[in-house]
């Protein structure tokens, strides 16, 4: 409908093949004369006869027919039709055109006087006279956080105005529900002003059934059984600790708080390769130059025997690390870490050996710190989310024989790369690993030929051009061989290093690009709408996979490990042969600069994995940071302490990343202010909602972003990833964070907030600019409050590239669905005109029964959301006869016996509010998406779906074996069968593009992968594309 903002709905400037709805408009208006320009005079007669409407939102005309306005700019209404554009002149101006009626709304009768509030001032630092305080407003009822802060008498000010309109509650009168399908609520007429209205409903609510008075949820009657966990042969995996789930499968000590034990798991499996290795290298020591002893570089006999103990120490550490290393009880003494130090004693006794003693030293250290910190692990049961079998080692084992199952495997994938329409990010790694081959066998020819060259002018003992005279290369001769020998100034594994050397070179260049977030993001918000300029970017850039960029950052670093270790590894046996070429050409410094690279791989490796970096994201972000390190030791590796390739490759991209973190850094400093923070603690969750103001570097932001957040009071150096849980038109960001447990980063921001607002769930921020109050900005130290670097891409915004679209979400994976959600209904939905993009929505969340207490809020999320669709049903039912949506809820993991039920049971008094108070209401199921919407409804009867968060609420918690349908909301018990999912949405949308947009683990995306595969049906082009984002 609007030109500028066209990943809302169809642009319909931007069809080609569709003449402009407004135009077609302009011409019959101007045809039956209603277009009409009037002088001021005539124009004030007309309007006290026309409709007068109020802008609802901010609009932006894309053409000089189209208005311009700002919300609360009051618009003349001279002539309405029934496609949607109004034609309007705007009071303040008298500018005529056209405007979007889903932007603005009747002019109440009725305006309520503002009211006065008073200020609460949180304490500055005593030693900083200037900055400002915070300020925490109070509501009318002393429960704190309800209204705007009353200025100072006889100050008037303007208070800056924010996305949600301030929860000023009028008093309540009695309120039925519309219809006789749904029960009948009622409203306690003598709830305290500012308190939320008591709504009382039945505790019985897992076997209401509403009678599907949505009549769009019968477009697509998906029956869906769920499969019950409660069988072990082919279970469904709890998400708790899905990343160990998924990763290892442990069950962690629910009081460590840090991962060494992990770390040094993955340090002894790195040191142990590392150790095999380098065992055969002592043995070419063994074999070597006689220089090494003249040099007292090495003892024969000694790289002889920590040889052999070397080679037999790795081939008993490594399996055993692999299949029994993550299992660690905590003991009286650090044993583990004792046996590392131990085994790394006698690899120092020779110098070829001694860098895997330091490895193994590392892994010692972290495996003390684990046992210092009280870490425990335990290896459970193995289960499997997927539909597939858990096979057993032998199984397994079979399976990789059997020649007949590969090639059946590899059909399938080829299969599912052509129906998921991956073939060109296929072809891009294919031309991207070709490369790499193409480039290792240049180098390997190059330096071949330098081999032969350097060797010929040694035998004839001549200059090797203007690099080594013919003195020189005698000296060197004399150093590599014994009298007698054939003289060699280099040898075939020379080739070998320097090729794996040039590996490591270019792929640690293009290791930064995927890390490059601001640009990626960019490039995606340019391709993921239905502008005619955006879908051309949108085939060019389907060929690079942006949104693999984790994928190809893991691409390259699995190429820099293997390059890292051959090419260390020939250059230890090289020098084996020829110490006297390394001497004259290289000296010292390479092995300073080569020892730096591997120390540092091996700690920025090893705390990488997914448990690590899932359950200690301190360990990872700081680790990562000795990238710093690592180029550095990079660039000044080679003769006289130059690489000569790397620099050349590392140009473009290092650039590229250096003005990727300038951004982050300017970004990083911008003033974003703090608009509200709600506390939502149970007794089984602590989460916390920041809402922030949209500015600076989140002004704009897609469906289910997610940005780094810093807060210096907290840390000064700790960034941390939140998804944002708001639409992308809400005038404030809000991220709903969990609070993982005492000591944590989350846990001190946490408290920090509790602080500001002692006792109270919701609390607002603000600080005095002049005479107007705006969100706070500043903490006590002076420091901003809250540091923003993103947004960054995001798989769910995809979302406006298809008519039909799943959006998915397991576990913490519900904000993005959230935003999502939000998004098409207030938006999509509500001020679409004609197509949207999409017009057919589901959505899905997993969740496990267990965690529901952490997500409480989503109940009120979705009860709004309801009431939404309930009234637009009613006022345009026409329009919404042609949407879906359908919001499907699989609660997980629930109890198996009756004692574990009565744990876990819905309790009355856990969600009740007897007294209506608004602070309870708050904490219990989160703010409303607009309190002044919800003001309204309250108040006029039929503005409801007509059922509560409550009820909601225990469906979830006491789930039934049937699915429960609640309007468009239907809850199931068990983990879902996709095939029972995907196989109505196919036969409902034949021919169409559905994209499939998931959120969450990847043990889940591996069954969407297959059933979009299995669901799509070129002939008949209705092809399932999945868009997914692994935490």
């Amino acid at each position: 409908i609007f030109h500028r903002n066209c990943r809302v709905v169809r642009c319909s400037f931007c069809m080609v093949e569709k003449e402009p709805l407004i135009n077609r408009n302009f011409k019959k208006l101007q045809r039956s004369q209603l277009f009409r320009l009037e002088t001021n005079a005539s124009a004030d007669n007309t309007d006290s006869m026309s409709k007068v409407v109020v802008a609802d939102y901010d609009y932006d005309g894309a053409d000089e027919s189209q208005l311009t306005f700002k919300e609360g700019d009051r618009i003349v209404v001279l002539e309405e039709d029934e496609s949607g554009w109004f034609l309007g002149r705007l009071e303040n101006d008298n500018q005529e055109g056209y405007f979007p009626a889903t932007y603005v709304k009747d002019v109440e009768p009725t305006t309520q006087p503002e009211e006065e509030y008073e200020d609460v001032d949180i304490a500055a630092p005593a030693d900083d006279a200037d900055a400002a305080p915070i300020n925490s407003s109070a509501g009318a009822d002393g429960g704190g956080g309800g209204a705007p802060t009353k200025l100072a008498p006889g100050k008037p000010a303007a208070i800056k105005t924010h996305n949600n309109k301030r929860y000023q509650m009028a008093k309540n009168i009695s309120v039925s529900a519309p219809s006789a399908n749904g029960p009948s609520i009622s409203v306690d007429e003598d709830a305290k002003e500012g308190q939320t209205p008591a709504q009382t409903t039945g505790t019985k609510s897992p076997s209401i059934d509403y009678h599907n008075y949505f009549a769009n949820t019968q477009k697509v009657n998906i029956a869906v059984s769920a499969v019950p966990d409660n069988f072990d042969g082919e279970g469904g995996a709890a998400l708790e600790n899905y990343y160990a789930a998924e990763v290892l499968n442990l069950k962690f000590n629910p009081n460590a708080k840090s991962r060494y034990g992990l770390v040094a798991h993955y340090m002894s499996l790195f040191s142990s390769v590392s150790t095999f290795f380098l065992s055969t290298s002592a043995w070419a020591w063994y074999n070597g130059s006689p220089y090494l002893e003249e040099k007292k570089l090495a003892s024969y006999n000694a790289c002889l025997y920590i040889g052999l103990y070397a080679f037999f120490m790795s081939l008993i550490m490594f399996p055993w690390e692999y299949f029994r290393g993550f299992n660690r009880r905590h003991r009286m003494l650090p044993w583990r870490g004792i046996l590392y130090l131990c085994l790394s004693i006698p690899l120092f006794v020779t110098l070829v050996t001694a860098l895997a003693g330091v490895l193994w030293l590392n892994a010692a250290i972290a495996s003390t710190l684990a046992w210092y910190l009280g870490e425990e692990y335990e290896e459970t049961q193995k289960k499997a989310y997927s539909d597939e079998k858990v096979l057993s080692p032998k199984e397994r084992l079979l399976q990789c024989v059997d020649c007949k199952r590969a090639i059946e495997n590899w059909k399938l994938r080829w299969l599912a790369i052509r129906q998921q329409s991956q073939g060109k990010k296929y072809l891009f790694l294919a031309i991207y690993v070709l490369f790499n081959v193409v480039y290792c066998i240049y180098w390997a020819a190059y330096y071949s030929a330098a081999v032969k060259l350097f060797n010929e002018a040694a035998a004839q003992q001549t200059n090797i051009g203007d690099a080594l005279s013919a003195e020189d290369v005698l000296q060197i001769v004399q150093d590599n061989t014994r009298p007698g020998d054939e003289p060699i100034v280099l040898t075939d594994w020379f080739p070998l290093a320097k090729m794996f050397g040039n590996l490591l070179d270019i792929n640690c260049a293009f290791i930064l690009l995927p890390v490059c977030r601001s640009f990626i993001s960019q490039l995606y918000n340019i391709s993921t709408d239905q502008r005619a300029g955006a879908r051309c970017c949108n085939f060019i850039l389907s060929f690079m996979p942006l949104d693999k960029a984790l994928e190809f950052h893991k691409l390259c670093a699995f190429l820099v490990v293997v390059g890292t270790i051959f090419h260390t590894w020939a250059h230890y046996n090289h020098f084996a042969a020829v110490p006297g070429s390394y001497e004259f050409i290289y000296g010292v410094t390479v092995w300073i600069s080569g020892s730096l690279i591997i120390v540092c791989m091996e700690l920025l490796y090893c705390t990488s994995f997914a448990a690590v970096r899932h359950g200690k994201f301190e360990t990872f972000w700081y680790t990562h940071h000795l990238f710093v390190i690592f180029f550095l030791s990079i660039l000044f590796h080679g003769a006289g302490s130059v690489n000569p390739n790397f620099w050349k490759w590392f140009l473009v991209p290092g650039i590229l990343y250096i003005i990727e973190r300038s951004m982050r850094e300017f970004r990083a400093r911008q003033a974003v202010g703090v608009v509200s923070v709600l506390h939502m603690n149970n007794k089984n969750a602590r989460i916390f909602c920041l809402e922030l103001e949209k500015t600076g570097p989140i002004r704009n932001h897609q469906e289910g972003q997610y940005v780094f957040i810093n807060a210096p009071i907290v840390s000064k150096w700790q960034w941390h990833p939140f998804t944002i849980s708001s639409p992308p038109d809400q005038k404030t960001l809000t991220l709903h964070i969990r609070n993982m447990g005492d000591g944590s980063w989350t846990d001190r921001l946490q408290q920090f907030f509790q602080a500001v607002a002692p006792g109270k769930a919701y609390t607002e921020l603000y600080h005095r600019d002049g005479d107007i109050l705006v969100p706070q900005t500043t903490g006590p130290d002076g420091n901003n409050l809250i540091c923003i670097d993103g947004p960054m891409a995001a798989p769910t915004q995809h979302l406006g590239e298809y008519s039909t679209s799943i959006v998915i979400g397991a576990g913490i994976g519900v904000t993005p669905v959230r935003s999502t959600l939000q998004s098409i209904i207030y938006y999509r939905f509500r001020r679409g005109i004609g197509q949207t993009f999409p017009d057919q929505a589901y959505c899905v969340w997993l969740v496990n029964h267990s965690q529901l207490d952490a997500y409480r809020f989503m109940c009120r999320s979705l009860k709004e959301a309801e009431d939404e669709l309930y009234m637009m049903k009613k006022k345009n039912p026409k329009q919404m006869q042609e949407k879906v949506l359908q919001i499907h809820i699989f609660v997980t993991s629930t109890p198996k016996t009756e004692e574990a039920w009565k744990k876990y049971r819905s309790k009355e008094s856990d969600v009740s509010n007897p007294d209506n108070d608004r602070q309870k209401d708050l904490a219990l199921w989160g703010t409303h998406y607009d309190d002044a919407v919800f003001e309204q409804r309250q108040s006029v009867v039929g503005m409801q779906a007509p059922f509560t968060e409550v009820d909601i609420w225990n469906c979830l918690k006491e789930p039934s074996d049937e699915p429960t349908q609640i309007g468009d909301i239907i809850i199931h018990k068990g983990r879902p069968k996709w095939d029972q999912f995907f196989g109505p949405i196919q036969a409902a949308h034949r021919g169409h593009r559905i994209g499939v947009m998931y959120c969450g683990p990847d043990i889940i995306a591996q069954d969407l992968t297959r059933a979009c595969g299995e669901y799509t049906d070129f002939k008949s082009k209705t092809v399932f594309i999945l868009h997914k984002e692994n935490f």
